[in-house]
């Protein structure tokens, strides 16, 4: 039965991997020793020689220990020498609560948005929306453990509405805000 769940949602494992880790790292890129499927796969292989129990948890904790050594690698940020590079990422992290567009950031920076998506992209290795969708999830995240309501820590992180906010944590993070 295990099995059957973890087939069915195989498609969807890497994906959630590679989802936000915390607040100084976006998305785990290539630190890991193997790629994630590898993991599932052999668990998959494994399964018919050993107890389904055995085979996972023998798969999923090395998976677990890689993740946690690329995230501890990327603990803290490198700082970039590319002063655009600096002064973009600065300038998003601290307008993350404002209405936030390329065409704004670009403007204040005086380069084409063109420019500002491909040095974000370059510097972060995400769009420059995912980026901010991220940081204020995670943002969220923290109002809540610090027992902010949903409503005002919705707001408060830069979302106009919990509906927007609802489907995006529900897509990021597989549950309602509310159950967490």
């Amino acid at each position: 039965m295990l099995f059957k769940i973890l087939r069915s949602s195989l498609k969807t494992i890497p994906r959630m991997v590679f989802l936000t880790l915390g607040e100084k790292n976006m998305y785990l890129s290539d630190e890991l020793e193997n790629p994630p499927i590898s993991y599932f796969e052999k668990m998959f292989k494994e399964s018919k020689y050993l107890d389904t129990a055995d085979a996972v948890l023998a798969n999923l904790l090395p998976l677990f220990c890689d993740i946690n050594v690329a995230f501890n690698k990327k603990s803290e940020p490198t700082e970039s020498k590319n002063p655009i590079e600096r002064e973009l990422i600065s300038y998003v992290n601290e307008h993350l609560t404002e209405e936030l567009t390329i065409e704004k950031i670009a403007e204040h920076l005086h380069i084409s948005p063109s420019q500002v998506s491909r040095i974000f992209k370059r510097a972060t290795g995400a769009s420059v929306h995912n980026y901010i969708i991220t940081k204020r999830l995670i943002m969220f995240n923290k109002k809540l453990e610090k027992g902010a309501g949903v409503l005002n820590a919705c707001h408060e992180c830069g979302f106009h509405d919990y509906s927007a906010l609802y489907r995006l944590y529900k897509k990021r993070f597989g549950i309602a805000p509310t159950e967490r």
